[in-house]
């Protein structure tokens, strides 16, 4: 039999051994700890099909939404399929959660709508970002908070990849960041920031971080889950007396990439080296960035949007040419 926190431990080594980001890795274990302090199973055969119906709708009862549910099930789905691929158990639950969880979809929808409500990306304009930055700045600890909100502006990552930033990830001698993105790709490209350069680099001497340190880490040492991030995200932009949240017309986290994206896009910059930068996967996805300009709205140059915006000074990391591999995917 099994042990439940055997089965978690092996998870986890699994896991690390095949080099899944450190976010990605925590939120599983997570999934799967949570499934086990629930049902109070010593033994992970003891997990029955009844148990995991009864488990969402524990879920359901606790508030999480379908999406939440869905990504839960994903989680344990893909905890189930790698015991029973590494022969450590024979109890099969995949199936079970895939099952189920298609049904949970289905019982949800029109009541949880898409990230995206016809696919809108909302470009979050200078008066607010203002706001956005100094409510952040007026927060306890305030310097972690602010650069924790300028990081998608200035380097157009996804709220998982900030959350998954080591001090190593940063090169302050050429300007350049590497960040491990969907599918644990690597990409690396340059910061178009000496302002923001020096303030991570006194966070990272203000409070001692190593190189194998995460940047924005718990007091226990470990990542920022991306729900942490999103719930401050949105205490900042209540404090701001800002819009927040899509259900109430307001702004997302993925809406400070959609802005770093749209600014770059409006300057004329080449739509390939932007996808290339921001992680997408084909030229298509960053053209949907594009928006409709009012004519009220300026286009204007990306040091200009980054200036105005509070966040860098006119120069840029180096002013000799990058090398053949400053963009690699």
């Amino acid at each position: 039999m099994l042990k439940f926190v055997d089965a978690i431990e092996k998870y986890k080594n699994y896991m690390e051994a095949f080099n899944r980001s450190p976010a990605t890795t925590y939120a599983h274990i997570a999934a799967a700890e949570r499934l086990y302090h629930w049902s109070r199973c010593e033994n992970y055969e003891d997990i029955t099909p009844d148990m995991i119906i009864d488990y969402i709708k524990y879920l359901r009862e606790a508030g999480a939404g379908g999406n939440s549910i869905n990504t839960y099930i994903a989680w344990l789905k893909a905890f189930s399929k790698t015991l029973v691929k590494r022969k450590w158990t024979k109890n099969d639950l995949a199936d079970c959660w895939e099952r189920f969880g298609t049904k949970t979809a289905q019982k949800m929808k029109g009541k949880y709508q898409s990230k995206y409500v016809g696919d809108e990306r909302k470009f979050i304009p200078l008066e607010d970002r203002q706001k956005i930055f100094a409510a952040a700045d007026a927060m306890p600890r305030g310097k972690r908070q602010r650069i924790l909100v300028e990081t998608p502006f200035v380097c157009g990552l996804r709220v998982s990849e900030v959350c998954s930033l080591k001090v190593s990830d940063f090169d302050f001698k050429t300007g350049k960041l590497t960040v491990r993105g969907k599918g644990d790709k690597l990409r690396s490209f340059y910061v178009g920031s000496n302002d923001y350069l020096a303030k991570i680099s006194d966070y990272i001497k203000e409070n001692e971080l190593k190189d194998d340190d995460f940047l924005f880490q718990t007091s226990r040492g470990k990542p920022m889950m991306v729900r942490q991030y999103e719930n401050l995200f949105q205490r900042i932009l209540r404090r701001a007396g800002v819009p927040c949240g899509r259900k109430n017309g307001g702004y997302t986290t993925h809406d400070c990439r959609g802005t770093h994206i749209t600014a770059r896009l409006e300057t004329g910059e080449p739509i390939k080296i932007i996808s290339l930068d921001v992680g997408h996967s084909s030229v298509s996805q960053t053209e949907k960035y594009y928006r409709n300009n009012d004519n009220d709205q300026k286009r204007i140059n990306k040091t200009g949007f980054m200036k105005k915006a509070g966040l860098v000074p006119t120069t840029v990391p180096t002013a000799e040419p990058a090398p053949d591999d400053a963009y690699d995917a």
